[in-house]
C-alpha cells in the first residue's frame, strides 16, 4: 500500500497525504452495496453499534475531557480482540475493510463449517483475502482426535493467535491478551470439551447475543487486546522464564518498554497492520473537526480566571514563573515516577 497524494487544485489539498485508501473487496459479491437482503447486510446490524457522541463529558454532563465535541456520526465496529469466536474453528478472510474508529483496518472473518457466522479481528500486514487462519485452540482439539497437522507456518499466518509459550523467542506479536493464570489451557480442560473439528462451539443466534455483549466484553474489559494495537506497531517477544513456579514471558512494547505478563497470554502473530499511517497530513483543520477535535488555546493566550499562564505578556511579569496546566501542576520538570 502506498500513500496517496493530492493536486493541489485548492489550498486544503496542497499538502494532504492520505495513507489508508483500502476499499472494500468483499469476496464473491461484485457490487456489495446493491442489495440490503445480501451480502453484508445480513450481519451488519448485530456486527456493528450505533456510537453515540459525549463531547468529552461523563454522566453528569461536566466535561472531563477538553478539546472533544462534533465529528462525524460513526457505528462502532464490534472487534473480536480475544479472538473468542474462533477459538476452536478455521477462518476465512472474506474482506479487509477501513474502521474508521481506529488508525488499522480490520479483517472481517466467516468460519468455514457456517459461512452465515462473521466477526471482525484487527488485521495484519500480511493479511489478504481468502487467507485461511486457525484458532489457537483448533490444534490442541486436532491433538487430542490424532489428526495429522500442518507445521505453524508463522510467516504464511497459518495460525493467527497463539499462547506465548508456544511462539519461538523474537516473534513480532500484537494485540496481546492480559488474561490470569486461571485461563492456562490444560490436557484435563481439553477432554471435557465435547466437539469435533467438523463442528463449530456457536451456532448463529449464540454468536449474534455473543455480539451484542461484546461491546461490555472487548471494549470495556481491559483484558482483551491491551499491547500493540495501533497501525503499524508490533512487540517482540524477547524470552521465557519461569519465577516462582509460572512461566512468564518478557515482551518489548512498541515504546521501547519491557514487561514481564504470564506466558498463558494470547498474541496474534505479525505487525498491526496500515503501517502507513504515521506519514498522513489532514491538509486542513475541518477534517480534524470531523474526527472529533476541538481547537485548542495555549494558556499564554488565555485570560488570568481560565489559565495559571494567562494574562501576562512578555516583559510585564510573565517571565520567569514556571510553566503550569489548567489546573495549576507543574506541567514541566517533574520527577519520574
Amino acid at each position: 500500500m502506498q500513500v496517496k497524494r493530492y493536486k493541489p487544485i485548492t489550498p486544503s489539498l496542497r499538502h494532504k497525504i492520505l495513507a489508508n485508501t483500502i476499499r472494500s473487496q468483499f469476496k464473491n459479491d461484485k457490487n456489495p452495496f446493491s442489495s440490503k437482503k445480501e451480502g453484508w447486510f445480513k450481519y451488519l446490524k448485530y456486527n456493528k453499534l450505533s456510537a453515540q457522541a459525549k463531547g468529552g463529558r461523563n454522566n453528569q454532563g461536566k466535561i472531563t475531557v477538553r478539546c472533544r465535541g462534533g465529528g462525524h456520526k460513526r457505528r462502532l465496529r464490534l472487534i473480536d480482540r480475544s479472538r473468542e469466536l474462533g477459538i476452536y474453528t478455521k477462518s476465512e478472510i472474506i474482506d479487509i475493510q477501513y474502521n474508521p474508529n481506529i488508525s488499522s483496518n480490520i479483517a472481517l472473518l466467516s468460519t468455514l463449517n457456517t459461512p452465515s457466522i462473521k466477526f471482525y479481528i484487527l488485521a495484519s500486514n500480511t493479511m489478504k483475502i481468502g487467507d485461511i487462519i486457525e484458532g489457537y485452540k483448533y490444534n490442541d482439539i486436532e491433538k487430542l482426535n490424532n489428526v495429522n497437522l500442518n507445521n505453524n507456518e508463522i510467516n504464511n499466518n497459518k495460525i493467527e493467535s497463539n499462547y506465548l509459550y508456544n511462539l519461538p523467542i523474537g516473534t513480532n506479536i500484537y494485540n496481546i491478551t492480559s488474561l490470569s493464570n486461571k485461563n492456562i489451557l490444560n490436557e484435563k480442560s481439553l477432554n471435557n470439551i465435547k466437539l469435533n473439528t467438523k463442528q463449530t462451539y456457536l451456532s448463529e443466534k449464540n454468536l449474534k447475543n455473543k455480539l451484542k455483549n461484546s461491546y461490555l466484553t472487548n471494549h470495556l474489559n481491559k483484558n482483551n487486546g491491551v499491547y500493540s494495537r495501533a497501525a503499524g506497531t508490533f512487540s517482540i517477544l524477547l524470552k521465557n522464564i519461569e519465577e516462582n513456579n509460572e512461566l512468564r514471558s518478557i515482551v518489548r512494547l512498541p515504546s521501547k518498554k519491557i514487561i514481564n505478563i504470564p506466558s498463558n497470554n494470547i498474541a496474534s502473530i505479525g505487525k498491526v497492520s496500515n503501517e502507513l499511517h504515521k506519514y498522513e497530513i489532514k491538509g486542513k483543520a475541518g477534517t480534524n473537526r470531523l474526527l472529533n477535535n476541538r481547537p485548542k488555546v495555549r494558556g499564554k493566550a488565555q485570560n488570568p480566571v481560565d489559565h495559571p499562564m494567562g494574562g501576562k505578556t512578555s516583559g510585564s511579569g510573565g517571565l520567569g514563573k514556571p510553566k503550569k496546566t489548567a489546573w495549576g501542576k507543574l506541567a514541566k520538570w517533574q520527577k519520574k515516577k
